[in-house]
């Protein structure tokens, strides 16, 4: 099933983000120096296969929000994760601010920073997995590359089925109901 959107609906694919401005209020700013910026949100679920050289179409609609370069790297769940520059550039520097003399914080560090390859589509739309990202996620031919909020995730047709049940995916849901959550 391939059903996607991005960005170009402001009520449903668009949410401002507060970030803090170090100086006074200016243009651009909400008044009281935190600026606004609206970040893409991505939805939809797309599949594909790779083709003989590792390479994977990245969907049109997810495409026009990357930009030129973006940056895939490993993600906690086996598979992997598109980050738009912004939103890249954002999360590294999270990470690079936690605390270097825990050894937690590095090997989270290694793990996200030493996986990650800046890719650029072709003119077909088409990245390279490195092979390296490719074993991590066990992608070897059917991906499926889904809208996850902020990023996008890239995962093997097998796994995203297995992390994806009806089964499991209510015992979340009814966990989280108990915590409050509401659907």
């Amino acid at each position: 099933m391939n059903s996607a959107l991005c960005a170009k609906n402001p009520k449903t694919a668009r949410f401002g983000r507060e970030i803090p401005d170090e100086s006074t209020a200016a243009e651009g700013t909400d008044g009281q120096g935190t600026r606004t910026r609206e970040q893409t949100m991505f939805i939809g679920e797309y599949s594909h296969s790779l083709d003989a050289k590792g390479r994977v179409t990245i969907p049109a609609k997810f495409r026009e929000e990357l930009g030129e370069t973006f940056v895939v790297t490993r993600s906690l769940d086996q598979c992997l994760t598109v980050y738009d520059m912004d939103a890249w550039e954002e999360f590294s520097r999270k990470l690079t601010e936690l605390p270097y003399n825990s050894p937690e914080q590095r090997k989270l560090v290694r793990f996200f920073l030493s996986g990650a390859a800046e890719v650029e589509p072709d003119k077909m739309g088409r990245i390279l997995l490195p092979q390296s990202l490719r074993s991590f996620a066990g992608i070897d031919r059917d991906v499926v590359l889904v809208g996850s909020g902020a990023r996008i995730e890239i995962w093997s047709k097998e796994n995203w089925e297995e992390n994806t049940s009806a089964e499991e995916i209510g015992r979340i849901a009814e966990k989280m109901l108990g915590e409050g959550f509401m659907i």
